[in-house]
């Protein structure tokens, strides 16, 4: 899901890191830190909403059990949020922003990876020795964490141009692109069944030496699908230890929902290029530190809370 403003910005962010850094997994592991410190404050706020509606959900059970009619309910219920200065839609806007963050970085990231794949041909075609994006354990950072033979990335000219032409915007193919044979003007949605057929022969004799080289490598060990998957169930767990107790029913609904969620994402993860994969699991690491270190700060202030009411008394 490309947007606009948003990818666009992470693109420059993540384009800037790397020139000073070097290295697209360095530079995506910066920009991810970079990005959570930025929405920490909605984070935390997101944290106090859940631990508040927690707090208030034993006087709103009160209320269901003392009042019957819905519309009576309905009124106290507001009625207690006022008083207690709780939204109960309060943990909503973080939540959205989270979303509309990871897929802006879900898209520019495939974004850059076409932009790897035009400059790969070109690269190539221009007679030179083309160096995959590595990053510590995995040999291309563009390509998935996984047993995939890297050669795959070099020998798919479809998929490779298919994905450039449509996830660049506007993209300005390069001369050494179009020499291929393949002919797409800068505002190409696709690549045409045709256009891929003209340039293949070409593409062979062109990327041959390339494919041959990187032939039976694989690109990584699903290292970091598996960490995102793990470092997601200890944050899910987390999180919902510090959600209110609520209606089973919506609860289940919700943990059914994170689960799908979760499935969802490890699957892009293993699937898509390795910099998302990194990017989603350095996420969860921070969101799991960050409820660790808040649940012992929130110890400490009920057990200091505590001592100085026994003091008192």
């Amino acid at each position: 899901m490309y947007i606009p403003l948003v990818s666009d910005v992470f693109g420059w962010l993540i384009r800037f890191l790397h020139s000073f850094i070097g290295n697209y997994g360095w530079a995506v592991i910066v920009f991810t830190l970079l990005v959570k410190l930025l929405v920490m404050p909605l984070d935390l706020k997101q944290r106090r909403s859940m631990k508040k509606m927690a707090e208030v959900q034993p006087k709103l059970e009160a209320l269901k059990k003392k009042y019957k009619d819905p519309e009576k309910l309905n009124q106290k219920t507001m009625e207690l949020y006022k008083e207690e200065k709780l939204n109960p839609l309060g943990g909503c806007l973080p939540m959205l922003v989270q979303f509309i963050i990871i897929f802006g970085v879900f898209a520019v990231l495939r974004i850059i990876a076409a932009e790897q794949s035009l400059a790969m041909i070109q690269t190539v075609e221009a007679g030179q020795v083309w160096q995959p994006e590595s990053w510590l354990w995995i040999k291309n950072i563009f390509q998935p964490d996984s047993f995939i033979d890297i050669s795959y990335y070099a020998g798919h000219l479809g998929d490779l141009l298919r994905g450039a032409v449509s996830y660049v915007p506007q993209a300005v193919v390069p001369d050494s692109v179009t020499q291929l044979g393949i002919f797409v003007s800068s505002h190409s949605a696709m690549l045409t069944q045709s256009a891929i057929d003209a340039a293949a022969a070409n593409y062979s004799t062109v990327m041959g030496s390339t494919i041959a080289q990187y032939a039976g490598q694989v690109n990584g060990y699903l290292i970091l699908p598996a960490l995102a998957l793990v470092s997601q169930i200890f944050s899910m767990k987390f999180m919902m230890a510090n959600q209110p107790a609520g209606n089973e029913s919506m609860a289940k609904q919700n943990k059914i929902m994170q689960y799908v969620m979760m499935v969802f994402f490890v699957w892009f993860c293993a699937t898509t290029n390795a910099a998302f994969a990194l990017y989603y699991t350095i996420s969860n690491v921070w969101t799991m530190v960050q409820y660790i270190i808040m649940d012992v700060i929130d110890k400490r202030k009920k057990a200091k809370a505590a001592e100085e009411g026994v003091q008192q008394a």
